[in-house]
């Protein structure tokens, strides 16, 4: 290759460098174009992020500080005979396949006997195979009458082809949704008082956009628990 060639290459080269480098240029402009308007907003309120760092920080260390706490239950030496238990929250579910004598009379009295005790009716189905009525019904009724109404149950039986029941325990889940509600509450509270120390639009917008999130995550929670001990307060 002669050197009037080589330089030609090496031109070249050097053209495609620079349209390379003008592309990527141009490419890199529009997405700082597209960017900016996604967080133009945290600039113009850069003054108060601080506050929002501390309000972070803050949070951060209460978490690390109630799982300390759960992991270090068991091995606290202060005398804790004054601190409320929780009552133990189960679930209880029983199933029975019985015979009966009238079909549609069994439902009607299992139907009643939910109602008399305040409890209710989840769903009822009768079936028709050849003449022969079968159905099946699910009840919620008081936790502590739930022995009292499986009894009841077998005694309009003939025959008793299946039984089964079981608990779950949810006492530990409930206890800890607790403790995160409290601490989720407090950082709300403290959030909201953030709103008094700001300036413009901006930093309440900010501030705000927090709080939803939190608050979000506190109905999250009552909700679960609101579930968790309803099922247990009322069995199936």
């Amino acid at each position: 290759m002669t050197k009037k060639k080589k330089i030609a290459l090496i031109s070249t080269i050097s053209i495609i460098a620079i349209i390379a480098i003008s592309l990527l240029s141009l490419m890199g402009t529009q997405r700082i174009g597209l960017v900016y308007q996604d967080v133009s907003y945290m600039e113009e309120s850069a003054a108060y992020a601080p506050q929002l760092n501390a309000l972070a920080y803050d949070m951060a260390e209460e978490e690390v500080a109630l799982a300390r706490t759960t992991a270090g239950v068991a091995s606290l030496d202060a005398d804790t005979s004054n601190i409320p238990t929780q009552e133990r929250l189960i679930i209880r579910t029983g199933d029975l396949s019985i015979v009966v004598a009238d079909t549609e009379v069994a439902i009607e009295t299992i139907t009643k006997i939910a109602n008399d005790l305040n409890g209710w009716v989840v769903s009822s189905n009768t079936y028709n195979y050849s003449g022969a009525l079968s159905g099946d019904i699910t009840i919620r009724i008081p936790a502590a009458q739930f022995d009292e109404v499986t009894n009841g149950v077998k005694g309009l039986a003939i025959e008793i082809t299946s039984e089964s029941s079981y608990g779950q325990d949810v006492t530990e889940e409930f206890v800890d949704l607790g403790a995160r509600l409290g601490n989720l509450e407090a950082t709300a509270d403290r959030v909201r008082n953030f709103l008094d120390e700001t300036e413009n639009v901006e930093e309440a917008l900010a501030v705000n956009v927090e709080l939803s999130r939190l608050e979000g995550e506190i109905e999250v929670i009552k909700g679960r628990m609101k579930y968790l001990s309803e099922s247990a307060a009322f069995s199936t």
